[in-house]
């Protein structure tokens, strides 16, 4: 018994332009769409590497603008709002302060008060540090180094991904077509077996 070929080989042998005469036209087909998937495939990484980077960059930009522009401040966890911002008439009973999410914090423009939601889980008294604009009004801290490069990555994968995707789906429903194609004829030829002329089942 002769050792299986390896496995180069026998992709050779059924590549388009393979001279093995049990290959039909779907299969040769086929065997061309998934020489163009795999060059697709391999074409979009540097595409997909490209925009990772402007989006590394980007972010990175929008950062250190961020960084120019705001500033942290250190604020204290006062739980339920203070009877000053709940509405007149209200008192404790008012919806604006059924939320443990109020801090304070001090600003060039004095104190101020307002609702930062990770205060929530935190007890009144505890500080925390937040960020505000020039306006003194709390904003998202800027992203750090590591969380911009994560999402460059993410990005980058998903620029790959999603083409990559379409393309193979599209293969192998292809594939399965074609499958399906070959398990008929070839059913069709076996109920011909003895039958037909030079053919024989004895």
């Amino acid at each position: 018994m002769r050792p299986e070929p390896p496995l180069l080989v026998r992709l050779w042998r059924r590549a388009p332009w393979g001279r093995n005469r049990l290959l039909r036209g779907c299969d040769r087909i086929e065997a061309g769409l998934t020489m163009l998937v795999v060059a697709f495939v391999l074409t979009i990484v540097p595409f997909a590497a490209a925009y990772g980077s402007v989006t590394y960059g980007t972010l990175a930009a929008q950062a250190q603008q961020q960084r120019q522009t705001n500033r942290h401040v250190e604020a204290t966890v006062l739980g339920l709002a203070p009877l000053q911002v709940l509405r007149p008439g209200a008192e404790g009973s008012s919806r604006a302060g059924d939320e443990p999410d109020w801090v304070q914090w001090s600003t060039d423009g004095g104190l101020q008060i307002g609702r930062w939601a990770p205060a929530i889980d935190m007890r009144p008294g505890e500080m925390l540090e937040l960020w505000v604009d020039e306006n003194g009004t709390p904003v998202a801290a800027p992203h750090s180094g590591s969380d911009i490069a994560v999402t460059a990555v993410l990005a980058a994968v998903a620029v790959w991904t999603a083409p990559t995707a379409v393309a193979c789906v599209g293969l192998y429903g292809f594939h399965r077509r074609n499958e399906h194609r070959r398990l008929t004829q070839w059913e069709d030829e076996w109920r011909t077996v003895g039958t037909t002329p030079g053919w024989s089942v004895d």
